[in-house]
């Protein structure tokens, strides 16, 4: 099986939304997010012309767009850590990819222009990998507290 996934720990689905989240957050940047005349632009596309067509003035939505360029790389290094059974070690990048999309999302929305559907696309999987992550990240691992006092007892 190509992705492992441990179910003790962390739990299948908390494990599942995260890669899930993760890799729709990099399908959703490669979906159109700008219709230009007959044109439509992907969020990489957008980024490398955008200060050609003058769309992406402000350093905030620049820097945003920019940063979707490493999106595949930390998708990479979610699938990749939660195969390899080390879901807490994915928390990282989870919650870096999680915000970057929401902010690149919400950026490609105050674009002047006939807007796609990339930019929420990018923001709902940005969403669920974040929420992903926080629960991964909220795992024990252990014994919960009731049940170190029951077997003190």
């Amino acid at each position: 099986m190509l992705l492992r996934v441990r179910r003790g720990a962390a739990g299948y689905g908390r494990q599942l939304a995260l890669v899930l989240g993760a890799l729709a957050v990099v399908l959703g940047a490669a979906q159109p997010w700008l219709r230009t005349g007959r044109k439509t632009r992907s969020a990489f596309a957008l980024a490398r012309s955008a200060r050609r067509l003058g769309l992406a003035e402000g350093a905030v939505r620049r820097v945003a767009l920019n940063a979707l360029f490493v999106s595949p790389l930390l998708a990479g290094f979610v699938v990749a850590l939660v195969a390899w059974q080390r879901p807490r070690w994915a928390v990282g990048p989870g919650l870096a990819l999680g915000a970057l999309g929401v902010v690149a999302g919400a950026a490609g929305f105050t674009i002047p222009g006939d807007q796609a559907h990339g930019p929420i696309l990018t923001m709902l999987a940005g969403m669920i990998c974040f929420i992903g992550a926080v629960a991964c990240s909220r795992v024990t691992g252990g014994a919960s507290s009731g049940q170190i006092e029951r077997r003190q007892r």
